[in-house]
């Protein structure tokens, strides 16, 4: 508002040296333009001045090596493959696969993953019989067998199949933010935006996961997460009491200081349950967990 005064008042001084005197008015007028062809050379010559002085540009640095971890248990091949595949597939090429079996019942589950992943020479495939401490153990094993120079770990359920830019996207965000954890939305390809489970599952990114981002506090779900090594080492690992190893470790990290972010973009697919039976089942493992998860917070 201000300035839209001061250019008035200007404009007005300049009508009334027109007409006092014109001399005077071309005279200002010439220096006006003077001034602005100065600024407008200058600004060319530092402009080139700064380019002949900068040093040539240096190559770009190698991208963060990414490990991606796949736990399985008696996942039919059928599945698991598609998602190896997916994982495969990326348009970023500085990453490893591990692909971790441990508790399946029958082999014929397993030993097909086990011959896909040995023709791949980023895929490590790893079978134990019996494993204790749930996902969290699984995915701990995982880590141990990580390549050294991992800098970040990628988390995949068995039957998430990732779109090809998936870890593209995923470093772009945890590089330019320094954050622990950078977390991507559930979705899935089998059943509609319609599905009940569907919308309540996008309900909690929506409200709960997103309105974690003001503080840094939307915790990791378990697939689609994106973890700096560094800050898990930190807190031990994935070594968990609880049924939900991922809200376990956000909740560690949180109390280390890290900061963690929600972002709503979908980066990969999977199977929603399609039976009641394991709909129960998954939501009893979630309430049981979490509130494992609250308890020892209480205590702390």
């Amino acid at each position: 508002m201000r300035r839209g005064f001061l250019y008035c008042f200007i404009f007005l001084v300049g009508l009334f040296l027109m007409w006092y005197d014109s001399s005077i008015f071309v005279f200002l007028l010439l220096i006006n333009f003077g001034f602005h062809y100065f600024q407008l050379i200058s600004q060319l010559w530092l402009a080139y001045r700064k380019k002949s002085m900068c040093a040539p540009l240096k190559k770009k640095k190698t991208p963060p090596f990414i490990s991606i971890h796949i736990p399985i248990c008696d996942e039919p091949p059928e599945i698991v493959i598609p998602v190896i595949e997916s994982c495969l597939n990326q348009t970023y090429s500085n990453f490893e696969i591990i692909v971790f079996d441990n508790n399946s019942s029958q082999e014929a589950n397993w030993k097909p993953v086990q011959e896909f992943c040995a023709s791949h020479n980023k895929v490590k495939f790893f079978h134990q019989k019996t494993l204790k401490g749930f996902k969290a153990a699984a995915l701990d094993f995982c880590r141990k067998k990580s390549h050294p120079s991992s800098q970040y770990v990628f988390t995949v359920d068995a039957d998430y199949r990732l779109d090809s830019t998936c870890l593209s996207t995923a470093i772009r965000y945890i590089t330019n933010s320094k954050l622990a954890v950078v977390q991507f939305p559930q979705a899935y390809y089998n059943a509609s935006e319609q599905n009940f489970l569907v919308k309540e599952l996008e309900h909690y990114f929506n409200i709960y996961a997103n309105g974690g981002n003001k503080y840094g506090t939307a915790l990791p779900t378990g697939t689609l997460s994106l973890i700096s090594v560094k800050a898990l080492d930190k807190v031990g690992g994935w070594k968990s009491f609880s049924l939900t190893e991922d809200a376990s470790l956000g909740i560690k990290l949180r109390a280390k200081g890290y900061k963690l972010r929600y972002i709503p973009k979908i980066v990969g697919k999977g199977l929603v349950p399609s039976t009641t039976i394991s709909i129960c089942k998954q939501r009893n493992r979630w309430i049981y967990g979490n509130m494992q998860c609250l308890i020892s917070l209480i205590k702390q």
